[in-house]
């Protein structure tokens, strides 16, 4: 496949993406777009034969003729996994009536809005005395979202 260059609009919007920092990485983004188009023609080959149905159908006079569609929207989903011991190095143990843990986390997400989701596993007694088996509790998903002002 053609090495495919971003249009000066695409880099333009993905350098307004990066915080300024990060704006050296921009090389990188332009590897990932190369291997995101690769892999979306795999995807539209798959669409366009399967979920678009898309064939040669027989017209009226018996000859063959292609059916089209065209893209109006596209909606791409991108989902880091991040899993790990503990909640930010630490192991905490909760139990009824026992003191509050709270914790802050950070994500280095460039879109304004977001969502997270997942769970977290825990253990009855302790790390080093464990009481009974393995659970996951689960946390369901809320939005991430880049407030109008920040103050």
């Amino acid at each position: 496949m053609a090495n495919v260059e971003l249009t000066p609009q695409c880099w333009a919007h993905v350098f307004n993406q990066l915080p300024s920092r990060d704006v050296a990485c921009a090389a990188c983004v332009q590897r990932l777009w190369c291997e995101l188009v690769r892999h979306d023609e795999h995807l539209w080959g798959r669409l366009m034969s399967e979920d678009l149905e898309l064939d040669s159908k027989r017209g009226a006079d018996g000859v063959q003729r292609p059916t089209f569609r065209s893209v109006r929207r596209r909606l791409s989903v991108w989902r880091q996994t991040v899993r790990g011991d503990g909640v930010i190095g630490k192991y905490p143990v909760l139990q009824a009536g026992g003191p509050e843990f709270s914790y802050c986390s950070c994500t280095h997400q460039a879109a304004a809005r977001g969502s997270m989701e997942g769970e977290f596993r825990f253990v009855e007694g302790t790390m080093e005395r464990p009481a009974g088996g393995a659970f996951e509790a689960a946390c369901p998903r809320f939005s991430l979202e880049v407030p109008p002002y920040i103050y």
